[in-house]
């Protein structure tokens, strides 16, 4: 199975990024050529499969050059990043405002990506608006916020779907909302579950008698996937069109993909037989529940904060925001005839994705961690 996104260079992190600032994380810089091309900035960490970023993109045009922000510039990642063309690597973490300024200073077009899980929602708030600020005043042309859904406000201030790492990126968006766009353009690609997922995470197991099943707590709802690969290029397409783009929230997905629906799928494409199983939250990730109250961002925050979830409540309502979302109806939705407009190439559908990957259903590394091991299996 091919790698996924920003066309094929993958980025990862330290393993104890989960509920950690203090190992790990790469995030991306583009940095200014003088006199010609742009300068690209990422700040991107966490850990969810990470964006990777292209060759054909952003590295390989010979008028860009990409600045790597990294706190482990030894590790296998941050390695794997600097031998991509016109590739610098930058040490420093993301929360840290000397280590920001460094970063962004002579960049042009800014992509920022944070690590809710490590930061906890309030932190990320504040950082999300940081960054904003400093990368104004560095003098970036235009930003790029990677934001999620506010699915508490979407359902009315719903209590049970309020998802911590959901709700502190949506809060960022809400606040850019009201930021002029001069002198720095802004933009947000919200997005949602990677595609890619369907490897790790979220496969099928194969029961005794041979058949995938897909269990997933997902009831009759709907998870809006997206393909990696496409992500990267509608960041790509925010930047290109800034006429277009700037002030804008461009909201993806490569299609709402419910459980009966995507084994269906699997089994047409693949030829081998699936099912569907609807099952708790609990029995879907029985390994992860032993931390159910572990507090995610409590080793940045501190277990005491308030404002922090534990793993138990914010997953939780993670999948109770899809179990709302069938057919783009719900609480989640997208309007698929602006991602055509935008990106008419795109994987439309679940089955082109599992077609174009070779999806097999079978266990892939979509993720390493700085010790080179495989997150998310």
């Amino acid at each position: 199975m091919q790698q996924s996104s920003f066309e094929g260079y993958s980025l990862s992190l330290d393993k104890y990024d989960y509920f950690s600032l203090k190992k790990g994380g790469v995030r991306f810089a583009k940095g200014r050529q003088q006199g010609r091309g742009h300068s690209w900035q990422s700040f991107m960490k966490g850990p969810q499969p990470r964006f990777q970023l292209g060759k054909r993109t952003l590295a390989a045009n010979p008028s860009d050059t990409v600045r790597v922000l990294t706190r482990t510039p030894a590790s296998p990642n941050a390695l794997i990043l600097s031998a991509l063309p016109n590739v610098t690597l930058s040490l420093g973490p993301a929360t840290s405002e000397s280590s920001l300024r460094s970063a962004l200073r002579g960049t042009s077009h800014v992509f920022v990506n944070l690590n809710s899980f490590a930061l906890g929602q309030k932190a990320e708030i504040y950082w999300g608006m940081r960054i904003f600020e400093l990368a104004l005043e560095a003098g970036v042309l235009h930003y790029v916020w990677s934001g999620l859904d506010s699915a508490l406000r979407l359902s009315g201030y719903d209590e049970a779907l309020r998802c911590g790492h959901y709700e502190g990126k949506a809060k960022v968006t809400e606040w850019m909302k009201a930021q002029p766009q001069a002198p720095m353009r802004w933009s947000v690609l919200t997005t949602g579950p990677y595609a890619e997922m369907l490897s790790a995470l979220h496969r099928p197991k194969r029961d005794e008698d041979g058949v995938y099943v897909f269990r997933a707590p997902l009831g009759e709802g709907a998870v809006p996937y997206i393909h990696l690969d496409d992500l990267a290029l509608y960041a790509k397409w925010l930047f290109d069109h800034p006429e277009e783009s700037a002030g804008m929230d461009l909201q993806v997905a490569t299609e709402h993909v419910g459980g009966r629906y995507l084994a269906e799928t699997f089994e047409r494409v693949t030829g081998k037989k699936a099912r569907y199983e609807a099952v708790t939250v609990e029995e879907h990730m029985p390994k992860e529940w032993q931390m159910g109250d572990v507090k995610l961002g409590a080793e940045y925050e501190g277990e005491e904060d308030e404002t922090l979830l534990t793993f138990r409540e914010n997953f939780s309502a993670f999948w109770r925001i899809y179990q709302r979302s069938a057919g783009s109806e719900g609480v989640l939705r997208r309007d698929y005839e602006l991602l055509y407009r935008v990106l008419p190439g795109r994987v439309r559908t679940i089955g082109g994705w599992m077609v174009k990957v070779g999806y097999t259903g079978d266990e892939h590394k979509l993720l390493l961690n700085n010790g080179g091991e495989g997150l998310f299996q």
